[in-house]
């Protein structure tokens, strides 16, 4: 039986996730031995849209040469793994939807005079906004070893999808009775081995899901959300990340709910970082088709 095919797409990104890949140092030698590489970006050339079993695709669609990028890779057939936050989610890049009036498209343009510009898409979404999505592997970047398990489990057999847990699943940090705040992480020094929120820090600890094993909180950051909701965030009307964080940290501060909400007065860098792209977070039409699509599918897209 010949090696699996792997080939990584790098569409719209920071390329991030595929150093997650070439992190792994000794370990992406072994892989080499399970896995045929067909493409990858960062290290080598070749076919941008190769044919392969498995293809990574790390990024969002931007302009039009993107989507087309991305079709060629879906009908090469195969599966498709999102990969990133970006991928998944829209991830930092679906903050540009929040800039007024487009002033990043404007800016690009002009950096650019005299050349050739593909069309830009008139917001982010996730890449299953665009084409049918196989696998998703989320954050900002794809933690090391989760993207280590995967690619091994996809490769005997063994992969099996579940639903998310969260971060604080995961987290060895404990409560505590600190009454304060709520405070930036600029602010004040965090008590060491104490639960953030407990201290009246923003932490996205519950709503982000699991997998990362709490890095951040562990090393003494906070969790920024980088691997996205749950499952039940995302599902779950009422488990909104945002009306979430209120509800606990005003359990923890003494504070009112209203009185924390208008504290984080640019909500969607707080609450929706690397998820402001998602779909279900912009009330849109369940089933509704993007307008890019639906201009594409009538032919208007040049």
């Amino acid at each position: 039986m010949g090696m699996n095919r792997l080939a990584l797409v790098q569409l719209g990104s920071c390329g991030g996730c595929q150093l997650s890949l070439l992190d792994l140092g000794e370990r992406f030698l072994d892989l080499m031995e399970t896995y045929s590489i067909e493409s990858f970006p960062m290290i080598r050339e070749g076919e941008d849209a190769p044919e392969a079993d498995l293809t990574l695709v790390e990024g969002t669609v931007r302009h039009a040469n993107h989507l087309a990028l991305l079709r060629r890779v879906r009908e090469r057939g195969g599966s498709l793994v999102a990969l990133g936050s970006c991928a998944v989610f829209g991830g930092v890049q679906g903050l540009s939807d929040a800039t007024a009036g487009g002033r990043w498209k404007e800016s690009v343009t002009r950096a650019n005079a005299g050349e050739h510009i593909p069309l830009f898409t008139r917001r982010v979404l996730p890449l299953d906004a665009y084409v049918a999505v196989d696998f998703r592997l989320p954050g900002c970047p794809v933690p090391m070893e989760l993207l280590w398990s995967f690619l091994g489990k996809v490769a005997d057999g063994s992969f099996t999808p579940r639903d998310s847990a969260t971060v604080c699943a995961e987290c060895m940090l404990r409560g505590g009775s600190t009454r304060g705040g709520p405070f930036r992480f600029t602010e004040k020094k965090n008590e060491s081995g104490t639960c953030f929120l407990e201290q009246g820090f923003l932490c996205m600890g519950p709503t982000t899901r699991d997998g990362c094993g709490a890095y951040c909180p562990i090393s003494g950051y906070p969790c920024r959300g980088c691997r996205g909701p749950t499952d039940g965030v995302m599902w779950f009307q009422p488990l909104d990340p945002r009306r979430e964080s209120w509800r606990r940290l005003s359990r923890s501060t003494g504070r009112r709910e209203h009185e924390v909400a208008e504290f984080y007065r640019d909500p969607a860098h707080a609450f929706f970082t690397f998820c402001l792209g998602e779909p279900l977070f912009r009330n849109r039409r369940w089933g509704g088709t993007p307008d890019l699509i639906r201009r594409i599918e009538t032919g208007d897209f040049k």
